[in-house]
């Protein structure tokens, strides 16, 4: 067995830190779907590309608030992406494409993560293939009035504004027969989930996630508890190297590693808040001391305010465990925090706002075979989106 460096390192998950400049970091905004327009009026559709080959029984989404359903239902299928969009240039869907790959969801959902079931059948996808997650009434002529969620990750206003991003992205249909038009629905990200045959999901693209509640805690040396952070683990042997995470620092703070469920920590490293850039939520990263990672063993890399000023870490929800499969670093990354007393205190579906860097990993060499270990998800060299 060898460890072969890495120039740069690997981030799991990938660096994607808010870039809306306020202390309530990322947000969660509607795209209403309102209308009574037959003829295929009133359409919603979520772009992204396969993150592999496979079979997918349908996709999830997250529905932000329901005025009306309408009575024969709302239709989720998958459709091909149409090689010729219309004149406003955004995606659209193929819509002369048959609707074989779809379910109809009749009984109000109300809001919340939905799960609308398998497909009536699945659709082949190769990794890298766009998937046009379609959403549409069943008859297309009954009032409705329902709102899907999608992740704002602009900065609204000041310099470095981010006005939007390039993909992955929405589009909507609207206006009256005979010519409604597709258009762009937002600068926002699509909350969505893939699920492929047998119910597994894989990450789409960051920061696409299948988030439920957006969260931002506020806690002080003095809080219980005291300390937030990421538990995680690896498929494969590595070593530490650095971390990624978006916080507002008002205070002085450490960042600890921990073994397993120990709760003594490994090492700290000190931060003074007075380094930081900006006195508003930003996006932090740090190198650490290299630290040898064991394949499939628990660790934890934590925050810990050292004074009673208060700091701000964010995360969010997932509806199930299996959805954080659906997220970069999988269901082995999730939230932790340690209590007072002192013991952990775990949350499986809940995931912060933090990756680690990762500078060497296991070749295999020595053992006779060579394994090559797929984890959700690598990116080299890692991308940051602009704070502004």
């Amino acid at each position: 067995m060898a460890s072969q460096a890495i120039k740069g390192g690997l981030w799991v998950p990938p660096a994607h830190g808010s870039i809306n400049s306020s202390a309530t970091g990322p947000l969660l905004v509607g795209t209403a779907l309102i209308g009574t327009t037959p003829n295929g009026g009133q359409k919603f559709a979520m772009f992204v590309t396969a993150p592999q080959d496979g079979a997918l029984e349908g996709f999830e989404c997250k529905i932000r608030s329901v005025t009306t359903w309408p009575t024969s239902g709302v239709r989720f299928s998958f459709q091909a992406l149409d090689p010729t969009p219309g004149a406003t240039g955004v995606p659209e869907p193929n819509e002369s494409e048959p609707e074989t790959e779809r379910v109809d969801v009749v009984a109000n959902p109300g809001a919340g993560w939905l799960n609308p079931g398998n497909f009536g059948a699945n659709r082949s996808v190769v990794a890298g293939e766009v998937v046009c997650c379609v959403i549409r009434q069943v008859s297309g002529s009954e009032t409705w009035n329902i709102a899907i969620d999608a992740l704002d990750m602009n900065q609204p206003g000041g310099t470095g504004t981010v006005t939007a991003h390039g993909f992955p992205g929405m589009s909507a249909k609207t206006g009256d027969v005979p010519a409604p038009t597709w258009g762009a629905a937002g600068p926002d990200y699509p909350i969505v989930a893939l699920r492929y045959a047998g119910g597994s999901y894989e990450p789409v693209n960051t920061p696409v996630a299948p988030i439920v509640t957006l969260n931002n805690t506020l806690f002080n040396s003095g809080s219980n508890p005291n300390e937030r952070g990421l538990r995680f683990q690896m498929p494969v042997a590595t070593r530490l190297a650095g971390v990624w995470f978006y916080g507002d620092m008002d205070g002085d703070f450490d960042i600890r590693f921990y073994t397993g469920n120990a709760t003594a920590h490994d090492w700290a490293v000190i931060f003074d808040k007075d380094l930081r850039t900006a006195t508003n939520a930003k996006l932090f990263i740090l190198n650490l001391p290299k630290t040898l990672i064991l394949a499939n063993a628990t660790y934890r890399v934590t925050i810990r305010p050292s004074s009673v000023t208060d700091i701000r870490l964010f995360d969010y929800d997932v509806s199930t465990a299996g959805l954080m499969n659906a997220v970069e670093g999988g269901a082995g990354f999730f939230l932790c925090a340690k209590t007072t007393t002192p013991s952990w205190t775990d949350s499986e579906t809940k995931k912060p706002w933090m990756g680690l860097l990762f500078d060497q990993f296991d070749d295999g060499a020595g053992g006779g075979t060579t394994v090559l270990t797929q984890h959700r998800s690598i990116v080299v060299p890692d991308f940051a989106l602009s704070s502004g």
